[in-house]
């Protein structure tokens, strides 16, 4: 059994920033809620001169995943799945520096103190929430939520601001949009990217969706739901920014490529893999534009231990290969970029074979050396 996961080549268009619903059925945004609007250079250059990118997260409990059943779920690891996949030949590490309860005059306060110790190029701080509810005076908001921008900035790094959810909780605090407004205009003083995340789940309730599908019970903090969504959306923000206007080619996995080619900011040109993909039927292989026989993908296999008796690896084999047959699963497979494709143990152990041959033979031919 593998899965084939090949990708797409895509050469930029120089567009504006434009916002991409998910392609998840619930997880979504309104259009222009998307552009952090800032081009977040100092990331970028992390990213071309270093092929790395350290993220540090600074917030409260949101940040720190609180209530979450698991901890992958928290928007911090959201955000390091959904960029690794997007953009898989470049090292991402993401920091999660979540404190629950605190407010901006404790963030601020330990901000030299983080930034020196973990060095990010780009620092996302999420705060206002607790502000908002606790009634922090908003000229006392203002000044330390600029005073930390100011000191962050000064330790050279990006930043993005993350604001205040909406939920039962800060709806009902009467200025609560002053404090968001105090975010954008601190955003566009500092020369920071801004994630709305308050308008984002406000569309969401707008639109039909039910507190109880993102909110805890608590009336506060965000569900399993609510943190993957807004980690995937945060992800989709980042690269917006990271891809408009620099990049000339770029090697992407599927569903990452769609989204931008959706949007108009990348033209697809083609399909890495050695079939066309389900996904973009219309859209030719490497080897039909006019290189025959090239081909890139990435496999997983499942493998057990040596010496597993024979009888137990042919009834896996038919497990495996039924499950992967299943329609509802090959449609999962195909939205993640993926095929399903199984076939006897043999067959595995050949393919495994002939990728390593091959890669072998490319290291020689290109004169790569261990030293």
């Amino acid at each position: 059994m593998r899965l084939l996961a090949a990708l797409l080549a895509a050469v930029l268009a120089v567009l504006p920033v434009v916002a991409v619903a998910q392609s998840m059925t619930l997880c979504r945004a309104k259009p222009g809620l998307l552009d952090l609007g800032n081009p977040l250079a100092i990331a970028r250059k992390a990213v071309a001169e270093r092929k790395q990118l350290r993220i540090m997260a600074l917030g409260s409990s949101s940040t720190a995943g609180y209530g979450v059943s698991n901890p992958s779920f928290a928007y911090p690891v959201q955000l390091r799945i959904g960029l690794e996949k997007a953009l898989p030949s470049i090292e991402f590490e993401v920091i999660n520096r979540g404190i629950g309860g605190q407010d901006v005059e404790e963030m601020a306060a330990r901000m030299q103190e983080e930034m020196r110790g973990n060095l990010p190029s780009l620092v996302i701080w999420q705060t206002g929430t607790n502000a908002a509810i606790r009634q922090m005076p908003l000229d006392t908001f203002e000044s330390r939520l600029r005073g930390g921008l100011k000191l962050g900035k000064s330790l050279g790094a990006d930043f993005v601001l993350m604001n205040l959810q909406y939920v039962p909780a800060v709806v009902a605090v009467s200025d609560k949009e002053a404090y968001e407004k105090i975010m954008a205009a601190a955003a566009r003083e500092f020369d920071a990217g801004l994630f709305r995340r308050y308008d984002i789940m406000k569309g969401w309730y707008e639109d039909g969706m039910p507190y109880a599908q993102f909110v805890q019970l608590d009336g506060l903090h965000l569900n399993d739901f609510g943190q993957k969504c807004i980690g995937r959306l945060l992800t989709q923000s980042i690269l917006n920014a990271l891809l408009g206007g620099e990049i000339n080619l770029i090697i992407l996995q599927p569903p990452a490529g769609v989204q931008q080619t959706k949007v108009g900011r990348l033209r697809a040109i083609a399909f890495t893999g050695a079939k066309r993909w389900d996904g973009m039927p219309d859209l030719p292989t490497v080897s039909e534009s006019g290189l025959p026989g090239f081909q890139s993908e990435s496999w997983f296999g499942l493998v057990g231990p040596a010496g597993m008796p024979r009888a137990h690896v042919a009834q896996l084999n038919r497990d495996v290969a039924k499950i992967l047959a299943a329609p509802e699963i090959k449609e999962r497979f195909m939205r993640g970029g993926a095929l399903a494709v199984y076939g006897t143990p043999e067959e595995f152990k050949k393919l495994m074979q002939a990728d390593y041959a091959r890669y072998i033979k490319l290291v020689k031919d290109a004169g790569i050396s261990s030293q």
